[in-house]
């Protein structure tokens, strides 16, 4: 398991890295002012490669002895169909009832209370969504 989590680690690590040197390729208007196309995915990438290093360092020291939890479980595999899911729907409905929805169904299957998952959900997906329509002027 220690070096399984090491591999990935390695790839997603060697993945963002190009990623975030993807981002110095996007186009600019010369006469546009602000931070620009490139600011959030470059913040985004930046904190996975710093949460990606330090997940390979407790790899690194990681006793394996005594573990029993098994490498894919049923949860994992229900958030993957969930997030496979999300990225099916995207293109042919809404983003607020494809988020809401996508986000009560992984309450769900973390076994969260019903009414507190709900107001979750919609007020994550409602923010998430006025924050790039109205900050950021992206249309989702």
């Amino acid at each position: 398991m220690k070096n399984l989590r090491i591999i990935v680690s390695t790839f997603l690590l060697i993945t963002f890295s190009f990623l975030f040197w993807q981002t110095f390729q996007f186009k600019t208007s010369f006469a546009s002012q602000g931070v620009g196309p490139a600011f959030f995915p470059r913040v985004t990438l930046l904190i996975l490669i710093v949460l990606n290093v330090i997940e390979i360092a407790s790899a690194v020291k990681y006793d394996s002895k005594g573990e029993s939890r098994k490498l894919i479980n049923k949860q994992l595999l229900l958030f993957v169909a969930v997030i496979l899911l999300f990225v099916g729907l995207f293109s042919n409905f809404p983003f607020l009832i494809v988020s809401i929805v996508t986000l009560f169904l992984m309450s769900i299957i973390l076994k969260l209370k019903l009414i507190p998952s709900l107001l979750f959900s919609v007020a994550i997906s409602l923010t998430v969504y006025l924050i790039f329509t109205e900050g950021f002027n992206i249309i989702l």
